[in-house]
């Protein structure tokens, strides 16, 4: 019998059945294609990748309502009134059915055609200053609406949805902080709830029952005169008859803590949005319930359901970084799932940098020719030989075991992990430290031959004689030339973590990197006064955005935590730091009994160098090549170890 008994029930709303109760959210994937108004082959071969992975519904979003749809050259906004368009959603669709999932489609971008907002001068997903939307204008967009969802139920789809949460402009109509409207669509809810009910009206009369209606709102706002969830309680009974089902999340996009309500960050408790679903549940709504907000574990699926807490679990970034976790989950693998670290690299790929990216899962984004038919399997075993236990060796001995080569793993240290080890010692690194054990535990599960406490040298390599050699040496700490900055002075920030005893209460950071911030963050919050000393005028440029925001955000909270930037240090002599305020040109001194250098990392080059042997190939992966981040190194080793053949 399988584990998770009230996982894989199914559940039936109207006339469709979903098979389990795992769901996807309604996520667009902004950067992996470009300007084309219809889903690319990556696009749905990332879809329907979360329908062989066991979901029971694929969300996808982007649809947009315009019969010229509006581009912000970031967001995907798929054309519903062209013809050659249309048919690429019904192969998204096809595509998806064909694993056994239902398919949803989100209905309207959040970018309109012109600048309207609920009320003036509110925040838009656009640069133009907002106009209070005229009723013509929602006539307009009911019309729109109407003609997308028949288009919608054309193409095969299950179920559309309507997103009127987040802040989003259509959500804005629901808040009373945001909708400061006196006319009929402003004041009580029943007048803030009726343009959401002139939607839905317009679209059951365009289409009738021929697909699901779900909707998203947030059932709290989490800022002071935002939605609360007795709002979203009165929304229900307002709404009940004319949806199907109730997705609850949670924020607004315009919070002071950035996206951290919305999407939770490692910074945030374990899934803090479940207790709004979970609230409407016992206050008696009548409308089944999807919940959502950082949950990834099928434990806690299990949990949510069985408790009464949701009809359905919405999981967006754990399918991301595995696409498999229901059909684990289902099989009792539930170790063998890939925990998503919460770094919101996936977010902030997809909607400020240039391709959409994982960074715990090599293949997100590349499913297209990972598991199509250009990946190469290997034309015999062969002998592999991995130096270094961290991220990038480990990743590369579970994927050259899983394509049947022989691994042999060393490590110098005592133990795998490398520079993940530091997540043991903070407590937001909590989803980082289950990802290293998860890749250690892969690592000793693979059969790969481990050697702890060996020091490889180029003689060991080329008496084993391996057919490949992939060198995963690593980084190591940047001590600039700064005088009285030696490793006997300072701390290098990676050995600081689980020696916060042997600091003293007064510590200086130096450094403003992401890395020098949390490291500042964790001291803090373990009662030292630290201060980061920083040359540029922003801390943290090399952080993803969304991160950045929410780790700022809880960094001014420590009372404890200072700032000086555009600051040069010049020197460190007796427990005192000399530096020059860049801006006035003023040279100042500061109190540094304890100094942590977080300046930066340099890849352990001559280390690598050292280990090549003529005759064998050679392939170098993670840090000891480029220094960079968990993303790269686990791609840099996927790479190299499917092209081991």
């Amino acid at each position: 019998m399988n584990k998770y008994p009230n996982i894989f029930s199914p559940f039936t709303v109207g006339n469709v059945v979903f098979k389990n109760r795992i769901v996807t959210p309604p996520m667009t994937l902004h950067s992996l294609q470009g300007s084309e108004c219809y889903p690319t082959k990556p696009v749905i071969e990332h879809y329907a990748m979360r329908a062989k992975g066991g979901a029971a519904c694929v969300n996808i979003g982007g649809v947009s309502i315009f019969p010229t749809p509006v581009s912000d050259g970031e967001h995907a906004h798929f054309d519903v009134y062209t013809k050659q368009n249309v048919y690429y959603l019904q192969d998204a669709v096809d595509a998806i059915h064909f694993y056994g999932a239902k398919v949803c489609l989100e209905c309207g971008t959040p970018i309109l055609d012109k600048p309207y907002a609920v009320s003036a001068g509110n925040p838009l997903m656009a640069p133009e200053p907002s106009e209070e939307m005229p009723k013509e204008y929602m006539e307009y967009l009911c019309e729109r609406f109407a003609f997308a969802a028949e288009k919608i139920a054309e193409v095969g789809a299950d179920a559309l949805l309507l997103h009127f949460g987040h802040s989003l402009v259509f959500g804005q109509f629901l808040s009373p902080y945001f909708n400061k409207r006196t006319d009929e669509f402003g004041g009580s809810i029943e007048n803030r709830a009726r343009f959401l009910i002139m939607v839905l009206d317009a679209i059951r009369a365009r289409i009738g029952r021929k697909v699901l209606i779900e909707l998203r709102v947030s059932g709290s706002e989490k800022i002071e005169g935002g939605i609360s969830v007795n709002d979203i309680y009165e929304l229900s009974k307002l709404i009940e008859g004319k949806i199907d089902i109730l997705h609850v999340s949670a924020g607004c996009l315009w919070a002071d803590d950035g996206m951290s309500a919305v999407h939770p960050t490692c910074y945030d408790p374990e899934m803090p949005n479940i207790q709004y679903a979970a609230a409407l549940k016992k206050m008696g709504c009548k409308i089944p319930i999807v919940t959502l907000g950082g949950v990834q574990k099928p434990e806690d699926v299990e949990r949510i359901i069985a408790e009464g807490g949701a009809d359905l679990v919405a999981i967006g970034r754990g399918l991301i970084a595995d696409p498999m976790m229901p059909e684990k989950a289902w099989e009792g693998r539930s170790e063998d799932i890939v925990p998503c670290i919460k770094c919101l690299r996936c977010h902030d790929s997809a909607c400020f940098e240039t391709k959409f990216v994982c960074a715990v899962n090599p293949v997100a984004g590349f499913e297209q020719k990972m598991f199509g038919e250009n990946e190469r399997m290997p034309k015999r075993s062969c002998k592999v030989a991995i130096v270094g236990g961290g991220v990038a060796g480990m990743e590369a001995a579970i994927v050259c075991r899983q394509r049947g080569h022989e691994v042999t793993l060393y490590e110098a240290s005592d133990k795998l992990g490398g520079q993940l080890n530091f997540a043991d010692y903070a407590d937001f690194k909590s989803a980082l430290r289950k990802f290293k054990n998860y890749m250690i535990a892969q690592t000793e599960k693979s059969g790969a031959e481990i050697k702890l406490n060996t020091t490889v040298t180029a003689e060991m390599l080329k008496a084993e004689n391996p057919d490949y050699i992939l060198c995963a040496l690593g980084a190591t700490s940047l001590f600039p030339p700064i005088p009285g900055i030696s490793p006997e002075t300072v701390v290098a920030a990676p050995k600081a973590y689980g020696h916060e005893s042997e600091l003293a209460d007064k510590v200086l950071v130096l450094g403003g990197g992401q890395v020098g911030c949390e490291t500042a963050l964790h001291l803090a919050r373990m009662g030292k006064d630290v201060t980061i000393l920083e040359m540029q005028s922003e801390l943290a440029p090399d952080a993803s955005v969304s991160l950045r925001e929410t780790m700022l955000y809880h960094m001014g909270k420590e009372k404890n935590l200072h700032v000086l930037t555009n600051c040069k240090c010049q020197k460190l002599e007796g427990g005192v730091v000399s530096y020059l305020e860049l801006e006035s040109g003023e040279e100042k001194t500061i109190e540094a009994p304890s100094v942590v250098l977080a300046l930066g990392m340099k890849p352990n080059s001559e280390q690598r160098e050292a280990l090549r042997v003529p005759g064998i190939k050679f392939v170098d992966i993670g840090d000891c090549t480029k220094v960079s981040t968990v993303e790269r190194a686990m791609r840099t080793a996927y790479d190299a170890a499917v092209n081991v053949y």
